[in-house]
């Protein structure tokens, strides 16, 4: 595990215990020790409620694990303070882990603990929360287990934030080769994560997302095979088919549910032509895949349960009133089910792939393929120079093993920004996807070794005569993000949740190097020139009054009057205390200037930003 992870620990006080004569406070010390033993920061000392202190360990923390011991779920009381710490928790995006005994609901019906009524409201409580059960038994097995889980769980996290960063990049580059890659990775971790997530929800929105990525890695194009890398790409590609190919033996896919019937065939139709494209790249176009009829069959025998599972779905006049419940996007999946039907395809002597539908071929569109420019003597020499520059940045690199200031290291990942951004201007994208990785990598030294050693003079002059440290203006951004310093650990988040959505967004301690006041403000209004739309945090209704907030603000509204932004959205997110004020006021207790703009809160804003800040074209 690269990054530093902290975790903050709350829960109730020692009144109660739990089923296993523990209390949380015993609990609570082995779980600390067992997670320090995985490398876990536990940011408090002990036990903390829903006071002002628990908010403060809550913004230092990556997660917060909450003890609740069933015999509580009786207090109206108690309940409405767990409820304020995850409330608190989800306002500022930090993960919920919610420790009790087990089975959960189960024991609650059967001890009488609670009404139904009374059982609905706990689990709107911990909606979104990780489950995580107290075994009776092994008490210190069961904690070890429940530390084993935090640290996969927050470990995966930390990966896949790093993954989606990196694929946003490729795909600003537009770099096919690493943005298949980078999208394979993805879908194995997801893959791999899949038997840790016990909420129908959750385990529904991972297998939507592994469609979504798995589409967005077939469009990637198709290769000529030409270089070592997209030869490689293709096996990599052929490896995932086989990781998704799995994935239609879970128990979600053997019931009568239209939704993941489809969901079924759509898989299975993108590992054909995935695999048809990934062979014809390998072997120079020598082999068809589809066009060996036993290949062919084999995934219409795949596709033919899940395509009854579907008819039968359909058909039952109980099942198919259930769709009503499905979003828009799922009742669209099983609208275009049919289409993903191996059995429509038809491929021609030449090996061109058509669709039968209605008695009729239609030639198949693939995914262009990514164009090899021919390039100017002159273009050569800047390639050459690329390269170059490349060499001396590894140089630098590799003395990091024995150098990891945290100084050095700012100015080296200062380093490859500069390269990278040199070779997007030059045309060598597989040097500046090259970068990204490294960039990635030192990001995760500089946060791990915050306030690590210092380097020594020579070392940091040398690097800083060779950068120069000043950031390129002509960069494009999708998103500007604006927000108060105490809110670091908010917008760190959406940061991450943006890139997620291939959204090239500017986070000034994450995009800018090390600049002086003077060459900061000039940057600053070089991003916001440069970015489509404009996402400002606020928590509390005064920070509007703080300079950068204001300045940010209101050049950016200024750019969009004057008629300089077009199809920009300008947003606020809000805690849930800001956003009912501005609704209790009718918006009047923001300036006039802003109560025309969207407000979202916080605690909501996954289900519902990404659709306002589409990419710019």
């Amino acid at each position: 595990m690269d990054q530093r992870i902290n975790v903050c620990v709350m829960g109730i006080d020692d009144t109660s215990t739990f089923s296993f004569n523990a209390t949380p406070s015993q609990a609570f010390l082995k779980l600390k020790e067992k997670l320090e033993d995985v490398g876990i920061r536990v940011v408090n000392t002990g036990l903390e409620d829903e006071s002002a202190h628990a908010l403060d360990l809550i913004k230092q923390s990556d997660a917060m694990i909450v003890f609740f011991p069933l015999c509580e779920c009786r207090s109206v009381a108690k309940r409405d303070r767990i409820k304020t710490l995850i409330k608190s928790a989800r306002e500022r995006d930090v993960k919920v882990f919610y420790i009790s005994e087990s089975p959960f609901y189960e024991t609650l019906r059967l001890q009488g603990c609670l009404t139904e009524e009374e059982i609905r409201e706990v689990k709107a409580l911990v909606e979104g929360c990780v489950f995580l059960e107290l075994r009776d038994g092994n008490f210190s097995h069961s904690v070890r287990t429940i530390a084993a889980e935090v640290y996969n769980r927050l470990n995966v996290s930390n990966e896949k934030a790093v993954l989606y960063d990196k694929l946003s990049e490729m795909k600003r580059l537009g770099y096919q080769v690493g943005m298949s890659d980078v999208s394979c990775k993805l879908i194995r971790l997801l893959c791999e994560e899949l038997p840790s997530l016990t909420m129908e929800g959750e385990r529904k929105r991972q297998y939507k997302e592994i469609l979504r990525l798995w589409i967005s890695t077939y469009h990637c194009g198709y290769y000529d095979g030409s270089s070592q890398d997209e030869r490689n790409a293709a096996h990599v590609r052929m490896s995932t088919a086989g990781v998704i190919d799995k994935l239609t033996d879970e128990k979600e896919f053997q019931r009568n549910d239209a939704y993941y019937a489809a969901l079924a065939l759509h898989y299975i139709y993108l590992n054909a032509l995935t695999c048809h494209d990934a062979v014809e790249t390998i072997t120079n176009d020598d082999v068809h895949i589809l066009r060996q009829r036993d290949n062919k069959d084999r995934y219409i025998e795949q596709q033919r349960p899940f395509y009854q599972r579907l008819c039968d779905a359909l058909a039952d006049e109980e099942t198919s009133a259930c769709l009503e419940s499905l979003t828009p996007d799922e009742k669209d999946l099983i609208d275009r089910a049919e289409d993903a039907l191996i059995e429509t395809l038809v491929v021609d002597s030449h090996g061109s792939i058509y669709r039968k539908k209605d008695g009729v071929l239609r030639p198949l569109k693939f995914p262009k393929a990514e164009e090899i420019p021919v390039h100017t003597e002159e273009e050569k020499v800047l390639l050459s120079i690329a390269d170059l520059m490349q060499k001396a940045s590894q140089l630098f690199y590799g003395m990091t093993d024995r150098v990891r200031a945290v100084e050095y290291m700012r100015c080296l990942k200062t380093s490859y920004e500069r390269l990278k951004n040199y070779c997007e201007i030059v045309g060598d994208k597989r040097i500046a996807a090259e970068c990204v990785t490294k960039i990635a990598e030192i990001v995760n030294i500089i946060e791990k070794h915050a306030g690590g050693d210092s380097v020594s003079e020579k070392i940091e002059n040398g690097i800083k005569a060779y950068l120069g440290l000043k950031i390129p203006a002509n960069n494009r951004f999708d998103v500007f993000l604006s927000y108060k310093h105490e809110d670091k650990d908010i917008v760190k988040k959406l940061y991450y949740y943006l890139k997620e959505n291939h959204l090239h967004t500017f986070l000034d301690f994450i995009t800018l190097p090390e600049l002086s006041d003077s060459d900061y403000e000039e940057a600053i209004m070089n991003a916001l020139d440069s970015s489509q739309h404009f996402v400002v945090v606020i928590t509390k209704l005064e920070q509007l009054e703080s300079h950068w907030i204001k300045l940010e603000m209101k050049t950016f509204k200024h750019e969009m009057s004057e008629g300089r932004k077009q199809n920009s959205n300008f947003i606020i997110l809000v805690s849930d205390d800001v956003y009912d004020a501005i609704i209790s006021s009718n918006k009047s207790c923001l300036p006039i200037r802003y109560r025309s703009v969207e407000v979202i809160k916080i605690s909501a804003y996954r289900e519902t930003l990404a659709s306002y800040l589409t990419p710019t074209e």
